[in-house]
């Protein structure tokens, strides 16, 4: 469905901030990517969770290398919708994928871009509800994507990633799910939880996880005008990729997480798709 309605904006000349997924598979968000190249537009793709100031400040660990070489990382997002009915996300037609494309490629993006590239994956899926009521238990037409997947990747620089993702999963978070990165480096580990997004859990080898308040540079983007401290810290990180978008337009710059990133998270679930039904491990094509 994005496809069309970016082209349109292209041609008329607007920048454009894009939903994830950014296309239905790899090939239709690479002709996306080619389109937008071709111009001297803006174009982002909307990796929200990049923006989470425990995520900042995990970046900056990693690629500072604080916690050594990662061996081990471990991503989860576990939610419980219950069974009924959820809209456009439960049909191959308007998604693309189920959990995957909702969720999961979020947690492709982080890992990418704290990790470098995913070089190959072994996957399997799972679809447990019709979800052919609606919440008003009016019958609808049943969902045809999955609500679980799991996968177990290889990055190219040697680190193994192990990654689940539920619609139908109880969490440890106040709210009942999670969103929970944990990496295991040769130095150090760190974990990073979405319903803390102003702390992280670190510790160096040997020792017990404690508690680390997020620096104050890594609450919010460079130059934000936002106030980290007022709001829920839930909603107001979002705000950040708003001004990444109008930053990168009025400097003349890439925006980062751009098309690129968008096309690059569905290569991977492409990948996860394909390894799923053929229970093989497949190597990510881009």
């Amino acid at each position: 469905m994005h496809k069309p309605l970016i082209l349109k904006a292209l041609a008329a000349g607007s920048h454009v901030l894009c939903e994830k997924p950014l296309g239905m598979n790899f090939q239709e968000t690479k002709e996306i990517l080619e389109a937008a190249q071709k111009t001297k537009l803006r174009h982002m793709t909307a990796f929200t969770y990049r923006f989470v100031p425990a995520m900042n400040y995990i970046r900056y660990l990693v690629h500072n290398g604080a916690l050594g070489d990662i061996r081990h990382a471990r991503f989860q997002r576990l939610q419980d919708w219950g069974e009924g009915a959820i809209g456009w996300r439960q049909y191959y037609e308007q998604a693309g994928s189920g959990e995957l494309g909702d969720m999961g490629i979020h947690r492709i993006d982080l890992a990418e871009d704290l990790l470098g590239p995913i070089a190959s994956l072994c996957a399997h899926t799972k679809q447990w509800a019709a979800r052919d009521l609606t919440k008003s238990g009016e019958p609808c037409p049943p969902q045809d994507v999955e609500d679980w997947v799991a996968w177990i990747a290889q990055f190219e620089n040697g680190t193994t990633g192990v990654f689940e993702m539920g619609k139908l999963t109880k969490g440890f978070g106040p709210r009942g799910g999670h969103d929970q990165a944990e990496l295991n480096g040769t130095k150090a580990s760190a974990v990073y939880q979405l319903h803390n997004p102003h702390q992280i859990l670190f510790s160096n080898r040997g020792e017990s996880y404690q508690i680390r308040p997020v620096p104050a540079e890594f609450l919010k983007s460079t130059d934000s005008p936002r106030e980290p401290n007022e709001g829920d810290p839930l909603i107001r990180f979002r705000y950040d990729q708003a001004w990444e978008f109008m930053s990168a337009i009025l400097e003349d710059r890439e925006c980062t997480p751009s098309f690129y990133h968008g096309m690059r998270a569905q290569a991977v679930a492409d990948a996860i798709l394909e390894a799923a039904a053929s229970r093989k491990w497949i190597d990510v094509k881009a």
